[in-house]
């Protein structure tokens, strides 16, 4: 799941940045700075690990849907809001560079 996003952001910012001329070292910076940016939002998964605290380890498919009912409370919110990634990724490529790459 975390690597889909960050997977996915980095393909399509290093397809389209790549057609329009810019140096390949600035396109590669540019798409891991996307991947790393939409991997954001799958970090408050890891508050789902609380839902596996106690579960009898001896029911694989018990802690699974403990997981994912915990994953539930916070996943899925405003991080992975339109409203968020829109001016996130405007951010991103009207920002200045110090050095070109």
């Amino acid at each position: 799941m975390f690597v889909g996003h960050a997977t996915l952001a980095f393909g399509v910012v290093a397809l389209l940045v790549g057609r329009t001329g810019v140096p390949r070292r600035r396109v590669l910076a540019l798409a891991v700075a996307a991947g790393l940016f939409a991997a954001l939002p799958d970090v408050d998964m890891v508050a789902a690990l609380v839902g596996v605290v106690g579960v009898d380890p001896t029911q694989p498919l018990a802690a699974a849907n403990s997981f994912w009912g915990a994953s539930t409370t916070a996943h899925r919110g405003v991080t992975h809001s339109v409203v968020i990634a829109l001016p996130a990724a405007a951010a991103f490529a009207l920002a200045p560079t110090h050095r070109a790459l």
